[in-house]
């Protein structure tokens, strides 16, 4: 019998991989870690605010930017409960958002 790699999982189970599929695998995970850091040095210039940051550097309510938001007239993310708003926006939208913005205070 040729000699086996076991990865125990937590529910107990094992898998049970030969030495040429463990190495193999080990290989595609160095490939997606590769990718993944790549991808997040690209994320990095594209920075992701908070509601509450970018009604700071605005001067604008919080309640009207959740509304904007809601009304899908920003674009924003979730990432998990949180609420973010891309800088490019507040860089290239801040005039007219100040003066919605100041209404609604």
């Amino acid at each position: 019998m040729s000699d086996r790699i076991l990865i125990p999982f937590m529910d107990g189970k094992c898998l049970a991989l030969s030495l040429d599929s463990f190495r193999q695998a080990l290989k595609q995970g160095a490939e997606l870690i590769q990718q993944r850091q790549s991808k997040q040095q690209d994320d990095q210039k594209a920075i992701w605010l908070s509601v509450p940051d970018v009604a700071r550097l605005c001067n604008i309510s919080e309640t009207f930017l959740y509304n904007e938001i809601r009304l899908k007239r920003i674009r924003s993310r979730k990432h998990g409960r949180a609420v973010r708003i891309h800088r490019d926006f507040v860089e290239h939208q801040t005039d007219d958002l100040m003066s919605n913005g100041n209404n609604e205070e």
